[in-house]
Formats: structure tokens, C-alpha cells, sequence
């Protein structure tokens, strides 16, 4: 099996297994209704927040709106602006 093989995946069933897995950490191991998600405005935190609305819902995940000092004043921008598309609430 080649490397690239290996990595081949359906994003639609990797999207959902990541959803489903944290959906059951969140309601079941740490027994908690909802998430806090960091948020930059970049793309891996932007995916988490969109990863954590599916799992539990977007009235159940939290943005807390962290752009880094370096980054440029667009960031704030756009995790705000995810946040809003995603429907959750965020500060």
C-alpha cells in the first residue's frame, strides 16, 4: 500500500466519525451539554468550532474569539464572521 493510498478518506464519513466521537466524549465521558472553542479565525480553529456545532449543536458551542497579537486585524473578522455562519454565540 502506497502513502497516498493510505491517506485516501471520505470527508463526508470522516466528518461525521470526528462529530460522533465528540459527541460521545463530550455527553458521555465528560458529561457536559456544550463546548468552548478557542477561536483565531484561522482555519484549524475555524474547523473545530464547525466540528463542535455538529457534534452537539451550534446553541451548545461557545466562540471565544482569540486572535493571536501577531496575526493580521482580519482574524478577529473572520472568527466572527464564522461564528455568525455557524450559528453559535461568541465573545
Amino acid at each position: 500500500m502506497s502513502l497516498a493510498s493510505g491517506l485516501q478518506l471520505n470527508p463526508a464519513e470522516a466528518t461525521e466519525r470526528i462529530a460522533a466521537t465528540l459527541r460521545q466524549q463530550v455527553g458521555e465521558t465528560l458529561r457536559r451539554r456544550g463546548l468552548v472553542v478557542a477561536m483565531s479565525g484561522g482555519i484549524d480553529s475555524s474547523v473545530c468550532a464547525a466540528l463542535a456545532a455538529r457534534a452537539v449543536g451550534p446553541g451548545h458551542v461557545f466562540g471565544l474569539m482569540l486572535p493571536e497579537r501577531e496575526s493580521d486585524g482580519q482574524s478577529l473578522g473572520l472568527a466572527t464572521g464564522w461564528a455568525q455562519a455557524l450559528g453559535i454565540a461568541y465573545a
